[in-house]
Order: C-alpha cells, then sequence, then structure tokens
C-alpha cells in the first residue's frame, strides 16, 4: 500500500516529523525552559495531522470522490491525541494540545466552542472507523506510540466527555485564577503559532 500522505507526495511521517524538529528547535531558543511546554508542543507537532489517515481525506488530498463531511481532519487528530496517545498527560497541559490541534486550520475559537456535541461527535466516530489500516497502526509505531485499540478508536461520547470535556471546562472556568489562565493562553497560543 503507498503511503499515508499529508500533502501530495508528502508522507505524512515525514511531515509529522518535521514539524515536531521545527517545534522542537523553536522550543531551545525560548527561556526559561519549560519541560512540560516542550513535550505539548512536540507532541503537537506529531499529532497534528493523524486524522489525515483516513481514506475519504487521502481520496480528497488525490482529487478523488469523498464525502466532504468525512475529511476535516483537525479535531480527529486532537481526540486521538488527547484520548490515547497524551492520555497520561496532566490536563493543564492536554487542554492546550487539544485546542492547538483542533484549531490549527481554523480561526481559534472560544474554548466553549471548542467542546465536542454529540452530533459531531458521531461523526467523528465516523471518520476514526475510516482509519486506514494497517498503515495508522504503523504510522504510530514509526512515531514510537502504541494505540491501545479494544474495538472502536473513539470511547462513546459520554466517556469522552467525563473523561476529559467537563474537567477541562471545570480547569478553565473553576479552577484557574487569572494569572494561570493568561498563562495558559499564552501557552496554547505559543503552541498553535508554532504548528502555522
Amino acid at each position: 500500500m503507498k503511503d499515508i500522505e499529508s500533502h501530495p507526495g508528502v508522507p505524512l511521517l515525514q511531515h509529522l516529523q518535521a514539524t515536531r524538529d521545527r517545534i522542537k528547535a523553536f522550543c531551545q531558543e525560548l527561556p526559561p525552559h519549560v519541560p512540560e511546554l516542550d513535550q505539548t508542543a512536540e507532541w503537537a507537532g506529531l499529532g497534528h495531522d493523524l486524522g489525515k489517515s483516513t481514506e475519504p481525506f487521502q481520496a480528497h488530498l488525490h482529487e478523488r470522490d469523498a464525502d466532504p463531511n468525512l475529511t476535516p481532519h483537525a479535531k480527529l487528530s486532537a481526540v486521538l491525541m488527547v484520548e490515547h496517545l497524551a492520555a497520561e498527560l496532566d490536563l493543564r497541559w492536554k487542554v492546550p494540545l487539544f485546542l492547538s490541534i483542533a484549531s490549527h486550520h481554523t480561526t481559534f475559537k472560544p474554548y466553549e466552542k471548542m467542546l465536542t456535541q454529540k452530533d459531531e461527535w458521531t461523526l467523528l466516530q465516523k471518520r476514526a472507523n475510516y482509519l486506514i489500516q494497517p498503515a495508522f497502526q504503523n504510522l504510530l509505531w514509526d512515531l514510537d506510540w502504541q494505540m491501545p485499540h479494544e474495538g472502536e478508536w473513539l470511547s462513546p461520547y459520554q466517556t469522552f466527555q467525563n473523561k476529559f470535556v467537563y474537567p477541562a471546562y471545570t480547569l478553565q472556568t473553576r479552577q484557574m485564577n487569572e494569572s494561570d489562565k493568561l498563562a495558559f493562553y499564552f501557552d496554547l497560543n505559543l503552541i498553535l503559532g508554532m504548528l502555522a
């Protein structure tokens, strides 16, 4: 099977590693050194386009017929990262990881608008069902990641809400003081800028 591509003729693995390397070099120039920011930014670079690993996106990329509802990749990439690959990351860093990946091709939306509604979750699950196998699993291996796969790629809607969305919303609205929020939004925008 042909490589999964990020852009015509560019293997997705090569694109993700190049983005990570560019971000890593940028982070080394930032004073002061914040290991959590470095790790989160590097993971954003490696994971921002994972959702391009679907049959509909690859068809769209090569100008073949594809359902336009199944070709967007950013939010699927974000969910795969926070639900599986960065699952052990502290919530303080998982939220900017999710938001930066989910919005890397759009105008940044307020936090509350980025949270997934049930009908959108159903569409994300449908997109995830089109992940190209075994190429997607091989891509994860090449990135030194293993994704636990037991049946569905995405959790049921309510499970994701309980494990990520509600705690993230609580963190943002009730647990952060103004100084913490400023640092959070600085980190978020820095990561988002590095993905551009």
